[in-house]
């Protein structure tokens, strides 16, 4: 078990940070963001080398562990979502004879961050930092072979960057909608203001974004007014409401899962019609269609 009661803890220990990818980097920034005198000295990866470019952190091998010592090694995969990974990255560290009071979970570490409040992890507005590239790419591209030549106009819900019209027809018709303008063709609408785009489509998908509205359910109703079609929804691949440490640190603002999803849409004729979990991004998409 971890020795690690509270962030103070953590002063007079060197920390590595186990996995040099997007877990990782938010790890990084939630240390560094909420409290200073936190020595940072490296990453450790399997698979990568080199200097990290968001940190400027050197990325170590396991092998090189020991020669930090006593440092405090926190696990940069959510355990929650991929437990068994992380079960094989904490055998990897006892063979390099790293004590397990000195290994740290990431569900052990967000729970020492109960103090803060959900004003201080506005992730939305760092977005370049925290954007979790790789994963939401994947999940993109997989939900989008929902969409066939049939499907003439899609309206992107939380679209950000407009990912999803790289997978999409070339002739079909795309609506990217978001809380603030990030790029030219963005439809701009606040909904925990109730604001919504009121466009007409073949297609609504909300990819990840459900998590961070007021009244999902107002969201949802709204989308299946006007979808006419398909509605494609991605979340986490797992029901994140047994982890409410997750939830506070990442500023979201509910628990709705599938499970209560599929009964708003089912009352406008909405049923789940396709239900994949990928696990090796840990992330889950439904397709709901129109009978």
């Amino acid at each position: 078990m971890h020795s690690i009661n509270n962030l103070f803890d953590m002063i007079d220990h060197r920390i590595i940070i186990y996995g040099a990818g997007y877990s990782g980097r938010s790890i990084h920034m939630l240390l560094t963001r909420m409290e200073r005198g936190i020595n940072i000295v490296a990453f450790c990866d399997t698979y990568k080398t080199g200097i990290e470019p968001k940190t400027g952190l050197q990325i170590i091998k396991p092998e090189n562990l020991n020669e930090y010592g006593d440092a405090i090694i926190i696990i940069g995969i959510y355990d929650h979502l991929k437990l068994k990974e992380v079960q094989e990255v904490e055998q990897t560290l006892i063979q390099q004879n790293i004590m397990q009071e000195h290994i740290v979970r990431y569900t052990q570490l967000i729970k020492l961050f109960s103090k803060f409040s959900k004003d201080d992890f506005e992730w939305q507005s760092v977005t370049d930092d925290v954007y979790e590239y790789d994963t939401n790419m994947s999940l993109i591209k997989e939900l989008a072979t929902c969409i066939d030549i049939k499907d003439k106009s899609i309206v992107d819900l939380g679209a950000g960057a407009m990912h999803l019209q790289k997978f999409i027809p070339s002739d079909s018709l795309y609506y990217p909608v978001d809380f603030k303008r990030r790029c030219d063709q963005t439809v701009v609408c606040d909904f925990n203001k109730k604001e919504f785009s009121n466009i007409n489509a073949d297609v609504y998908v909300l990819c990840a974004m459900l998590y961070y509205i007021n009244e999902p359910i107002w969201l949802l109703q709204q989308s299946a007014i006007f979808a006419s079609h398909k509605i494609i929804i991605a979340l986490h691949n797992k029901n994140l409401h047994d982890y409410p440490e997750e939830m506070h640190i990442r500023g979201f603002k509910n628990y709705f899962y599938f499970d209560e999803i599929t009964p708003v849409l089912k009352e406008y004729g909405f049923i789940p019609v396709k239900n994949v979990i990928l696990e090796n991004i840990a992330r889950r998409y439904v397709m709901y269609k129109r009978i």
